[in-house]
């Protein structure tokens, strides 16, 4: 049962709203009451009060009752229930907690950043240097020998609040002027998309959720809600403020020498990617506290459509975590065997370290691959694009069409090394396995959609768009993309899928599979 003006869900047991009071049942007496204006008894004549229901000397009945026509019934308990929602605005209560929450969520992605940063430290600074020609000490070295003279030492190009930024999914733009023999301009812009970096700001924010519910001890959804908006808006004017004191920057001009090297992130990324993770994932740990064995389930209580929600980031949240773990395990089994073979088609910048480190880059790639098979799962297209001045090409991987080159990978070693990896890792396979799980997973969702939502069809209608809407985001940030350009060369790179057509598809997929899932609900009841 759902209440009519806030539309929080109730016990079918109870005659009111436990949000705001209102009457839940219609009233459906058939008599009115009559209320005596008399101030003397009508059978002893004795005084009487109006607040009296019988005469003190007689024992008279004061008042009578009529009896009323099906026009006349009405429900006077709730006649004059002003109809607005419960919901608190957003005011200074809400900040004061989220403040502090908010600090100590940076705080734990600074403490995360640092011991991610110094385990990759060589891998990056390899791959930014053999995979992407980016070697700022080298440029230093030869501008000395070319012009006889000694420069300042520059700085690390990628340093801790660099991996505080890449953890958010922010692009550093890298803009270089350098004029030693004659003046080269360069731009380069990099989405890493690595999705295992997720984990920083999903974490930190999960724990400062649960820090604000323990210092404001609230329990009400509602305003949990709100305080979530607050983490977010404050968070995200925090990330905004760090990404002005992130990048590097290098300068130095003389007779001989131009050097200009300086990289730098949006300022409104970082608000917008901020309030998002914040918004969401501090909002879950808020509504962990309260119950951890509910969580999101604390949305099915306090709206219509609460259930559709709670089940929308729910599957999202197990579909993650399944093929995240299935995937790190599976390719843990697979890459000391073809360890060559991705070598070849990814680079070799931190080749050296894989073998030394194979759970780490189990668990780096592996997460990655997940994310993969969950959308090809999906019936989603892997592409591989490369982009110069004078070419274009394409490497593509779906579940129908298998791989498929064109361009410059046509004839290369690029598609036969990847086939060779899906065929000797039984990728196909693994990725008809994700659908169905995926299946299982939509189907369960519209049979809980069913046994706890009134209005069905609309509720999985919701419930696709919340899931539909959330690994659309993940595909978005975590989509690989390079560009460089500079006197007259242009490239590209692009690894990934599409998040329109990835929302479009899952939409309709979720849809479908819950909405078959409402009929177990129906058959079970």
């Amino acid at each position: 049962m759902y209440c009519s003006t806030c539309g929080a869900k109730n016990s079918a047991s109870n005659n009111y709203c436990i949000i705001d009071g209102t009457k839940l049942k219609p009233y459906q007496g058939k008599y009115s009451l009559n209320i005596s204006v008399s101030q003397y008894c009508s059978h002893c004549g004795n005084a009487v009060s109006a607040a009296d229901n019988y005469c003190g000397s007689c024992g008279t009945t004061i008042h009578s009752y009529k009896k009323m026509s099906t026009k006349d019934v009405i429900n006077p308990l709730i006649a004059n229930v002003q109809k607005t929602r419960a919901i608190p605005k957003l005011n200074m209560k809400f900040f004061k907690p989220a403040l502090f929450s908010s600090i100590a969520a940076l705080l734990f992605v600074f403490m995360m950043s640092f011991v991610l940063f110094h385990m990759n430290k060589e891998a990056t600074e390899s791959f930014l240097k053999k995979e992407l020609n980016i070697d700022i000490n080298e440029t230093i070295k030869y501008a000395e020998s070319a012009t006889d003279t000694n420069l300042p030492e520059p700085d690390s190009l990628f340093g801790l609040t660099d991996m505080v930024m890449v953890s958010h999914f922010m692009a550093p733009v890298l803009k270089a002027d350098i004029n030693i023999d004659e003046p080269v301009s360069v731009n380069m812009k990099l989405f890493s998309g690595v999705m295992i970096f997720l984990l920083i700001p999903m974490l930190s924010l999960f724990v400062s959720g649960i820090i604000y519910q323990k210092i404001t001890k609230e329990i009400s959804p509602a305003n949990l809600f709100y305080g979530s908006i607050a983490v977010g808006i404050l968070y995200g004017l925090l990330l905004a403020i760090v990404s002005l004191f992130s990048g590097f920057d290098y300068g130095i001009k003389n007779k001989f020498l131009s050097i200009n090297i300086h990289t730098s992130y949006s300022i409104f990324s970082a608000l917008i990617k901020g309030f998002g993770f914040a918004f969401l994932f501090s909002f879950i740990g808020m509504l962990f506290s309260i119950n951890f064995k509910k969580a999101t389930g604390h949305l099915s209580q306090v709206h219509i459509y609460g259930e559709a929600i709670h089940q929308g980031i729910s599957t999202f949240f197990r579909s993650m975590l399944a093929f995240s773990v299935i995937s790190i395990i599976i390719f843990k089994m697979t890459t000391d065997r073809y360890i060559n073979q991705i070598a070849e088609l990814f680079g070799d910048a931190a080749a050296e370290k894989i073998i030394n480190k194979s759970f780490h880059f189990a668990l780096v790639i592996g997460t990655q691959i997940g994310l993969y098979i969950w959308n090809l799962a999906s019936f989603g297209t892997l592409q591989f694009i490369k982009r110069s001045v004078h070419e274009e090409s394409e490497l593509s991987y779906s579940l129908f069409k298998g791989a498929e080159a064109s361009g410059g990978f046509t004839h290369s070693d690029y598609l036969y090394n990847f086939q060779e990896i899906i065929d000797g890792s039984d990728f196909g396979f693994y990725t008809k396995l994700g659908i169905l799980l995926l299946i299982i997973l939509f189907i369960w969702s519209g049979y809980r959609i069913s046994k706890n939502a009134s209005n069905t069809l609309a509720s999985i209608a919701i419930y696709g768009f919340v899931y539909s809407l959330l690994i659309s985001l993940l595909i978005a940030i975590t989509k690989f993309h390079f560009s460089a350009s500079g006197n007259e060369f242009s490239l590209e790179v692009i690894l990934g899928f599409s998040a329109i057509k990835g929302f479009i598809k899952n939409y309709l997929i979720s849809f479908i599979f819950a909405y078959a899932g409402t009929f177990i609900g129906k058959w079970k009841s």
